[in-house]
Parts: structure tokens; C-alpha cells; sequence
């Protein structure tokens, strides 16, 4: 028997907004930053987890706007059973 889940429940909590095109729902911005040389940081990686149903065929280059900042796709993957996706955001 397969598990019916909500999974804008899960983003409900800790979700923004996020656009792309016609296409809206939340999703978690994550912006970790990598200390490379002196303790400072020298680069931001932008990691956003959503819902595959609605950002899964997202493209490379698409823009997503994102709690109101606009980024561009850099690549895609899906997350452990597909439900959710993680987009690497530039």
C-alpha cells in the first residue's frame, strides 16, 4: 500500500516563496558559505529544497525567484523518493 504525503507540509514551517514562470510554491533556501582561505569566505552556494511535482523539470538557466531574489538553475537532483528536489541556484 503506497503512503500518500503532503508535502507542502513539510516546507510549511520553514518555506519562502518561490516563482518560476506560472509555477508557485515554497521551498527551503539553504546559503551555506565556504571558507576557502583566511577565514573568509569566498564563495555562497545556493541550495534550494522543494517539491519535485512542481520544480523537478526545472532547466539549466531558468530563473526561479525565490523570497523575492531572482536566481538562475544551475542543475537539479531529486532527493531520496522524488517527493522533493534539491536545485543548485546561482
Amino acid at each position: 500500500m503506497a503512503l500518500l504525503e503532503d508535502a507542502t507540509i513539510f516546507l510549511q514551517d520553514f518555506g519562502v516563496p518561490v516563482t518560476s514562470g506560472v509555477v508557485s510554491g515554497l521551498g527551503i533556501l539553504d546559503m551555506p558559505g565556504e571558507v576557502v582561505m583566511n577565514d573568509m569566505v569566498i564563495s555562497t552556494d545556493y541550495t534550494l529544497r522543494c517539491e519535485s511535482s512542481k520544480f523537478g523539470a526545472l532547466a539549466y538557466g531558468a530563473p526561479v525567484e525565490v523570497d523575492g531574489v531572482l536566481y538562475s538553475v544551475r542543475e537539479v537532483k531529486r532527493v531520496d523518493d522524488g517527493t522533493f528536489c534539491e536545485v543548485s541556484l546561482s
